[in-house]
């Protein structure tokens, strides 16, 4: 089992941010949650962070709703899925 330490310095990378209302609506409720449960602001930032964990949301068209997600001591994965 993985154990992930927030109290690093993590971001929340949304690579489509600015023109992409699902990645926006999902880096904003993850950032929501994550405030909620560790006490931490948790940065959304557009380029891959140098030396950083990073929690990497995209998504893509799938053959249904939904999500797959990987998590390591660097880096949580969080792939959505949507018709």
């Amino acid at each position: 089992m993985v154990q992930v330490d927030f109290s690093r310095d993590w971001r929340i990378l949304a690579q489509y941010l600015s023109s992409d209302r699902v990645a926006s609506l999902a880096a904003a409720e993850l950032c929501q949650i994550l405030k909620q449960v560790t006490g931490h602001d948790i940065p959304v930032v557009v380029e891959t962070p140098t030396g950083m964990p990073v929690i990497r949301l995209w998504h893509d068209a799938g053959k249904m709703d939904g999500f797959d997600w990987q998590a390591g001591r660097d880096a949580i994965d969080l792939h959505g899925h949507n018709t």
